[in-house]
């Protein structure tokens, strides 16, 4: 079972979770991946610094960390 998580609102640019949800599995079957959780937080400049900061090392913010 593929389980898809959306965590936070990312504003009214951000696409539906349903959205979130399809392309995602899309994503998981076209790498023949039929089992599993993927996480997907949107969050604000502080805490995306923060993250940057924890688990690469570098300062500010950055786009997109994933893990």
């Amino acid at each position: 079972m593929l389980d898809v998580e959306v965590i936070g609102d990312g504003g009214p640019a951000a696409p539906s979770r349903a959205e979130v949800e399809r392309v995602v599995g899309i994503a998981f079957a076209s790498a023949g991946v039929s089992d599993g959780h993927v996480a997907i937080e949107y969050v604000g400049t502080e805490r995306i610094a923060a993250l940057n900061e924890r688990f690469r090392g570098r300062p500010g913010p950055t786009d997109v960390l994933s893990f």
